[in-house]
């Protein structure tokens, strides 16, 4: 592990587009890009001024078209949904917050798709009377991104690769989209990742990827790192039952051999869907027990930095480094997975970003043999 300082890029610019058009006086400014969520956030703050132009580019409950831009890459795009204007003596404040296009499969129910799908990618928007909902809780004989489409159009959610044929797949009424496609890619190994696009990706090789940087405590960009380990969200084995009446049978284990049989015990887990690879339901749900368990916050200066090959690099979810804080019982310099990261101006408009990381094998349904407070 290189003791070499990280090179902090050159502050990049930041820039929030709506409408075609770039902000400007802009405060406040917060985005979070994350693994396992439906989609990345944000909130910011600008000083507002009720012209006609600006009553109808931030009108409440309009489709408000949003992205978020450092230098020539992007960050985000999605759509304001949280309006907040206010006004005082001396001014007038409008505050936006929203997430990335995907974010709306957390509240859309599932079973219902447009009868046009077979234009997603070239449709943009449906007039409402277009938009004749066809019911369907039931699919048979296709892959998840052929579901996918069904249920989340016209948002893109694929899974790298696809998966085989699943034989039969049962939506239970009121279960929303995302939780749909989420437990359905779960029970088949995947985790989901939003991209900058705002699309919503589903992989299995999260966390297998080299590591870009190093961080060692006290050194730059490094200002603070914390840890939490929680035993109580850990099993000693994890074990899934065949959905069915009766007495179910069991179908998979997966251990967690740290933990002592008669402290922590068993979590039984019973998939939603007939058609699950069992084992993978076992593997994941044991690594969200890790997940949950598990936490290192890493804060540091700047919303980029200098790879190893020397290039500006932003911060983002699904990138793995290697951290030593013997301080925050990281005993030895450990690879660690980005599962969050949150980028926000302090108050004299300096970039911080605070990283979530989480263990690295988890995401790919692996078992971590070697652990960072373990010496």
């Amino acid at each position: 592990m290189s003791d070499t300082p990280v090179s902090i890029a050159k502050a990049p610019e930041i820039s929030i587009i709506v409408g075609g058009e770039k902000l400007t006086g802009w405060t406040g400014f917060n985005v979070v890009r994350a693994l396992d969520a439906a989609a990345d956030a944000f909130a910011f703050s600008l000083p507002f001024d009720p012209t006609p132009e600006n009553v109808e580019r931030f009108r409440p409950y309009s489709p408000g078209v949003i992205e978020i831009r450092g230098d020539n890459e992007r960050f985000l795009r999605g759509y304001f949904e949280h309006v907040t204007a206010s006004t005082q003596a001396d001014s007038r404040t409008i505050e936006l917050q929203g997430r990335s296009t995907t974010g709306v499969l957390v509240e859309w129910s599932a079973g219902h798709f447009p009868g046009e799908v077979q234009k997603l990618g070239k449709v943009t928007f449906l007039a409402t009377e277009a938009y004749k909902e066809n019911v369907a809780f039931e699919f048979s004989g296709m892959t998840f991104n052929q579901i996918a489409v069904k249920v989340a159009f016209p948002n893109e959610v694929k899974a790298f690769p696809d998966t085989p044929v699943i034989e039969d797949v049962a939506i239970e009424p009121g279960t929303t989209c995302f939780k749909f496609l989420a437990s359905l890619a779960a029970a088949n190994g995947y985790l989901g990742i939003p991209t900058p696009a705002g699309a919503l990706h589903y992989r299995r090789d999260l966390g297998t990827t080299p590591t870009v940087v190093d961080l060692i405590e006290g050194q730059s960009p490094v200002i603070s790192v914390s840890t939490t380990h929680d035993m109580t969200k850990r099993f000693h084995v994890y074990k899934v039952v065949a959905s069915s009446t009766g007495n179910p049978g069991v179908e998979a284990f997966a251990y967690d051999k740290a933990l002592a049989p008669n402290i922590r015990g068993s979590l039984v887990v019973e998939p939603q869907q007939q058609s699950t690879d069992y084992q993978q339901a076992a593997n994941f749900a044991r690594a969200r027990g890790l997940i949950d368990s598990y936490n290192t916050a890493v804060i540091v200066t700047g919303f980029a930095f200098r790879n190893k090959a020397g290039a500006q690099q932003f911060w983002k979810a699904g990138d793995v480094i290697r951290l030593y804080a013997p301080g925050a019982f990281i005993l030895k310099p450990s690879k660690l997975i980005v599962r969050r990261a949150t980028f926000r101006l302090d108050e004299s408009g300096g970039q911080i970003t605070t990283l979530d990381l989480a263990l690295p094998e988890v995401f790919s349904g692996g078992y971590p043999e070697v652990v960072p407070w373990e010496d």
